[in-house]
């Protein structure tokens, strides 16, 4: 998803004098957000940037985090309570400002009784910890963006939790259109036949469209899952629409 919304935009801004409403496309296409998380680019700390919206690498997620914890204090529990159901031990998440940069620490359960939480900053995560932050950062920010589109979210992610990031992406999808592209037949798993879309490349050229109508049959007759089919044969997309 090698997509720059800025070129994008320079390109078609002189449309503005001929189309009528376009300032409204325009503010839409200004305000989509594409995510491929770098957990490379959350480990150090970051300067006190922009809140809205976060950066489509995470470059400045602390500043998103704080500022969840500080106006939006419903959006940052549900972030760590889905953070929490895919990272278990974790209990809550901080930052701090060091001069002109913020640095964030993930708080995790206590252990042991009479012994302070552990804590550690971000630059002590795993990869797999990182990107699903990133990714309900993107999700739970606010305000919450029209469309996100979001690459390859499980990648890093240990397959056990990807019901619950394909449950998450699910709950986002009611405030926010959401696209995902993924090749994890587990994740594929946790959306009904009827969203899916298959993607192929067909003479050089890139095609979409809707599961092969006897893929879906085998699904709605429980005969096998989009991820066993995914497995067995690959997902075929239906050409006669």
């Amino acid at each position: 998803m090698n997509f720059d919304v800025s070129d994008g935009l320079l390109a078609i801004s002189g449309l503005r004098s001929v189309v009528p409403d376009f300032n409204c496309i325009y503010q839409f296409l200004g305000s989509m957000g594409f995510y491929n998380i770098s957990p490379r680019k959350l480990r150090s700390p970051q300067a006190d940037a922009e809140v809205s919206p976060l950066d489509e690498g995470g470059r400045n997620l602390c500043a998103v985090l704080r500022h969840l914890r500080e106006k939006h204090p419903a959006e940052s529990r549900n972030l760590i309570s889905d953070l929490k159901a895919v990272v278990p031990g974790i209990a809550d998440y901080s930052v701090k400002s060091a001069g002109e940069w913020l640095v964030t620490d993930l708080r995790y359960e206590l252990s042991k009784p009479g012994l302070p939480p552990p804590s550690f900053k971000l630059a002590l995560e795993s990869d797999g910890t990182l990107r699903m932050l990133g990714i309900l950062a993107a999700l739970c920010q606010v305000p919450h963006l029209p469309l996100l589109a979001i690459e390859e979210p499980e990648l890093n992610i240990h397959p056990d939790g990807s019901g619950i990031l394909g449950d998450v992406l699910l709950e986002a999808g009611l405030r926010s259109q959401v696209l995902v592209t993924t090749h994890s037949p587990d994740l594929i798993d946790t959306f009904s036949p009827d969203i899916l879309r298959v993607v192929e490349k067909e003479d050089g050229v890139t095609k979409v469209g809707p599961l092969l109508k006897s893929q879906s049959e085998a699904v709605a007759e429980n005969l096998f899952s989009p991820g066993e089919l995914m497995r067995i044969d690959g997902l075929q997309r239906e050409t006669e629409v």
